[in-house]
């Protein structure tokens, strides 16, 4: 089946959402067209597509928000040709946006089981829950074998709770005798900026986050628990997160190993004795438990096998040889950790 992979890659803040497009189309051995291009990018990839007459052809559309679905109208052809149709949608608790354009497809999947009913309902399609995930096998692993120490107590990135606002807490926690970095510097290529997120994260014994459903969230209009890439590729280079983690419906099977995410209390005052303590009792093995609890839960791979599975059709073939690889580094991981069977995590 020939692929194209259609998205939006290059806007700030969806790195990890770029790169897991990036990704999709390795493990499709797929085409990309791009979302909020000029339309003869999208022509031209139709041109490619409509040179192979034989076959079935197929889109997956890696969507940032629901709105992203609209751009399919610009693209008339792309509708006759392709007889599969997939969406992936990020933020999909957005249930207004969802343009008309959404029920041209097979099915679309979200990444929390709270938000299946609803958008099944706006768009009267098909809708399955497939959570986010982290490229554990490749930029992390390639990341953790440098071996770097973790000469960072507490790295500090993204949105936090007033209480918790970045420079506070560094300020407080130095002052304790606490190694702290404050945010990452960004790239605008997608596979870069990643390089350079995972490039800090191994070197960070712990990274501090809270559930979205403390209402700090910017663009949600109500308490929303979601699960974001961060805390997946924080755990997949084998940082500790403290705050408070997010719980949706299916979280458990995604962040549920011990020592994985500590909760702290949620003021100041009371949560930088907990930091400092922990610091302290720091064991580097659970660096290790973590990238291999992501390797086994998390990879996106996994999540496009599921998707695959979903749709109906047969794994690509990249795919499948990049699954084999996946079960072959779980199991020198498994070795390395001399796990016994009950410690291990089951398919």
């Amino acid at each position: 089946m020939d692929y194209c992979i259609a998205g939006s890659p290059g806007s700030r803040g969806w790195s990890s959402i770029d790169h897991m497009q990036l990704l999709l189309q390795r493990a499709c051995g797929g085409r990309s067209a791009h979302l909020r291009a000029m339309p003869p990018r999208w022509q031209r990839a139709l041109t490619l597509v409509r040179g192979k007459p034989s076959g079935a052809e197929a889109v997956i559309l890696v969507a940032r928000t629901p709105s992203d679905f609209a751009a399919i109208a610009t693209i008339p052809e792309l509708r006759r040709k392709c007889h599969t149709r997939a969406a992936f949608v990020s933020d999909a608790f957005h249930y207004d946006w969802f343009p008309r354009e959404a029920a041209w497809f097979d099915r679309i999947f979200v990444t929390r089981q709270e938000d299946v009913e609803a958008v099944a309902r706006r768009t009267g399609r098909p809708v399955s829950y497939l959570p986010v995930g982290t490229d554990a096998m490749g930029l992390v692993r390639e990341a953790f074998s440098t071996r770097v120490p973790r000469t960072v107590d507490l790295l500090i990135y993204g949105r936090q709770i007033p209480e918790y606002e970045k420079n506070r807490v560094a300020e407080r926690a130095r002052g304790l005798g606490l190694t702290v970095q404050v945010d990452i510097p960004m790239d605008q290529e997608p596979e870069a900026n990643q390089r350079a997120v995972l490039g800090a994260l191994v070197q960070a014994k712990f990274g501090l986050g809270f559930c979205s459903s403390l209402g700090y969230y910017f663009g949600f209009s109500r308490p929303l628990a979601m699960l974001t890439p961060r805390w997946l590729d924080n755990l997949a280079a084998g940082t500790v997160m403290l705050g408070k983690a997010p719980q949706p419906a299916g979280s458990a099977a995604l962040l549920g190993w011990e020592g994985g995410c500590v909760d702290i209390p949620l003021t100041l005052e009371e949560g930088l004795p907990v930091i400092q303590r922990l610091v302290r009792e720091y064991d580097e093995r659970v660096a290790w438990r973590n990238h291999y609890e992501s390797v086994v839960r998390n990879d996106w791979r996994l999540r496009f096998r599921d998707m695959f599975a979903e749709l109906g059709v047969p794994a690509p073939a990249p795919l499948v040889a990049e699954l084999e690889q996946l079960a072959r580094y779980r199991s020198s991981l498994e070795q390395m950790l001399d796990l016994p069977a009950a410690g291990r995590v089951s398919a």
